[in-house]
């Protein structure tokens, strides 16, 4: 059997959009209802890397943040780095977890690969979410940070 080179077009990414959402919707709710917390979760673990970031960076090596208070300065790499970290974790497992799917069926390919980026957002906005609402009480939220979403 000799690979086949193709590539992705974008009108297959719109095509298997509903797969997307529905595999999508499928992950999140298992992700958080085998969670002890269940969504809280999604609080939790955010407010827990940013306490052991801010223990380990700003109170061993004191980072210099020209006046931004370093949880604000922290939080905004998290933002980041926590969608960054879950999409390689589990983007690769995307198609052996969906063996049964892709076996059985014809289902789209790209479309269980999409839906992993999709079911790591709620973390994102979550923390994304928390970002700003702390910026905006230390009042330095310029305007430029409207166009992140």
């Amino acid at each position: 059997m000799v690979p086949v080179k193709r590539r992705v077009r974008l009108s297959e990414l719109w095509t298997s959009l509903p797969v997307t959402k529905m595999v999508a919707s499928r992950d999140i709710k298992i992700k958080y209802k085998q969670a002890a917390l269940g969504p809280l979760w999604l609080l939790i673990a955010p407010l827990g890397l940013l306490a052991a970031v801010t223990i380990a960076f700003y109170g061993v090596t004191k980072v210099d943040t020209s006046g931004v208070p370093y949880v604000l300065f922290a939080l905004v790499g998290l933002c980041v780095w926590i969608y960054i970290q879950l999409t390689l974790t589990t983007a690769p497992q995307a198609l052996v977890q969906n063996y049964v799917l892709v076996r059985r069926s014809a289902c789209p390919r790209i479309a269980l690969v999409n839906a992993t980026l999709l079911s790591n957002m709620p973390p994102l906005a979550v923390t994304l979410a928390v970002t700003l609402i702390g910026i905006a009480f230390d009042g330095r939220l310029p305007v430029q940070a409207l166009l992140v979403p």
